[in-house]
């Protein structure tokens, strides 16, 4: 009785999740994604500038001693170490 009560529980969330979700998936209409393209690159840039320093994006993106958000620098995971990568248009 256990079981199926959790396989019901388990059913109804699914349900709610997808039904209260629904409206907040993104939608791919082609009209209304060329309708955002850039329209005023200066405030584009600002915002993505405020967006690095609010993530603190340096933290991991820049190695010591080296160029601000080039990457490289080594972090230890269990699954052994990672480089982050330049996340500037330099190569």
């Amino acid at each position: 009785m256990k079981r199926i009560f959790s396989i019901f529980a388990a059913l109804l969330l699914l349900a709610a999740m997808l039904i209260f979700g629904l409206p907040y998936l993104p939608d791919n209409d082609p009209d209304q994604v060329a309708s955002k393209a850039v329209t005023d690159p200066v405030a584009e840039v600002t915002r993505g500038a405020y967006l690095v320093r609010a993530g603190n994006c340096m933290a991991c993106h820049t190695a010591r001693g080296g160029a601000e958000y080039a990457g490289g620098r080594q972090i230890a995971t269990p699954f052994g170490n990672f480089f982050s990568p330049n996340i500037t248009p330099d190569e």
